[in-house]
């Protein structure tokens, strides 16, 4: 193996050597990040992804499943990269050297990178005792026997829990609405109520946005605490904070709270999560890149990720020598809020993790038209919806300039299509 410089500069690299770009994660953002490579970049780099799973499961529709709908899409990761022309490695993320550019893994390998993405997402645990924690990669059984006692009238009271670090609330509202139209279409009696944090319902998109959530919940005969943390007093009974009320209960569902994945050889702050720069960029180390849930913006959602993804890929592709651009993170938040009817769209502008500007409508207000709004990954999939598992035919694009601008419809409830302006 070739000598490495003793300057470590990856500022501009020559498009006779392609650039060696590791990415570390199996999920939606890395998914997201080999598809940009590839559209922005083409030829100029090479991808090695380096995934636990071989498999991307489609996350945000697990809310559907204990509620009678189908099981989420899976897609073949294989496929996928055989698609882009990127590596497969079936592998863990264990440790960086950012000095040789060298990353360990799990199983005992190593490889060299000029550039690493780090898509390792986050730890999710569960906070209470007697809650059944819903974890989107998990069986839901729990939560399906829970809306069956809602329907058989063996359970009444029903509380859903967002605790303090959930990182993303929106699947409780899903799983509240959808209990509670269970629960209407059996009519039976059931007193729902949701415990957050939260200053307002899904506060995220405080305004309009928030204000059709939360007529949407009340409508629906659910009760909203906000502003406050549950904790158990036992099986039955959940103390609220502050102020030391109680709840009676016949069954709680939460959602589980985050933490990182620490990656010895990278920094992190408190709660495990990396901190990072405007476009993705680590801390102090210029040639890695963490995105997704595995940094530290506080709202973990898969659009975000897929933003973050972008902002990152396209500093990258600059660095290799296309004509684009470096990335920069400019967080636009699109939400597809699940109901028994039809679906709430949501949409905000996050500015240091809050929301601003919300808009909420019943028809899509971006295209394409899907729960994870990504520039790339959302059109990739689509055109394999029904067949996720069929063999994937090479139909992405590279081009060396960067992708064509489609700017939003006018108007705030305008089809918006995903361009490079967000």
């Amino acid at each position: 193996m070739a000598t490495r410089p003793s300057v470590r500069s990856v500022a501009v690299m020559s498009t006779q050597s392609p650039l060696r770009v590791v990415v570390a994660g199996g999920g939606i953002a890395a998914v997201e990040t080999i598809l940009a490579l590839r559209a922005l970049a083409g030829p100029r780099i090479d991808i090695t992804m380096v995934s636990p799973k071989g498999e991307l499961l489609y996350r945000p529709d697990t809310v559907r499943e204990p509620f009678g709908g189908p099981p989420a899409a899976r897609y073949r990761l294989e496929a996928i990269c055989s698609d882009v022309g990127a590596e497969l490695v079936i592998d863990e993320l264990r440790s960086v050297d950012d000095d040789a550019r060298r990353i360990a893994l799990e199983h005992g390998g190593r490889l060299d990178y000029d550039v690493l993405v780090v898509a390792v997402g986050a730890v999710a645990e569960p906070v209470f005792e007697y809650a059944h924690t819903f974890f989107a990669d998990g069986w839901h059984d729990d939560v399906r026997g829970i809306a069956e006692s809602l329907e058989t009238g063996y359970a009444r009271r029903v509380a859903f829990i967002a605790p303090p670090h959930a990182g993303w609330t929106l699947p409780l509202y899903e799983i509240a609405l959808l209990t509670a139209g269970r629960a209407a279409a059996a009519r039976q009696r059931a007193e729902l109520t949701i415990v957050t944090l939260e200053s307002t319902p899904l506060s995220a998109f405080r305004g309009a946005g928030g204000d059709a959530v939360a007529e949407l919940l009340s409508n629906a005969g659910i009760e909203v605490i906000t502003a406050t943390r549950a904790t158990e007093r036992d099986r039955g009974t959940l103390e609220l904070h502050p102020g030391g009320r109680t709840l009676a209960v016949d069954r709680v569902v939460a959602l589980p709270e985050v933490r990182g994945r620490e990656v010895p050889g990278l920094p992190s702050d408190e709660r495990g999560f990396i901190p990072v720069e405007h476009d993705g960029r680590v801390r102090d180390h210029d040639a890695v890149f963490a995105i997704g849930d595995a940094c530290d913006f506080p709202v973990k959602q898969g659009g975000l990720a897929t933003q973050q993804a972008d902002a990152a890929a396209a500093t990258i592709a600059s660095r290799a020598g296309a004509d684009v651009p470096p990335g920069r993170f400019r967080p636009v938040l699109r939400a597809k809020l699940l109901t028994p009817d039809r679906p709430l769209y949501l949409r905000a502008h996050l500015v240091a993790g809050h929301g601003s500007g919300s808009v909420a409508a019943t028809h899509c207000l971006w295209w394409p038209a899907d729960k994870i709004a990504g520039r790339y990954v959302a059109a990739y999939l689509a055109e394999r919806e029904l067949e996720p598992y069929a063999p994937i035919e090479p139909r992405l694009k590279a081009h060396a300039g960067p992708p064509p601008v489609v700017h939003s419809a006018v108007g705030d409830l305008g089809i918006e299509m995903l361009d490079e302006d967000e």
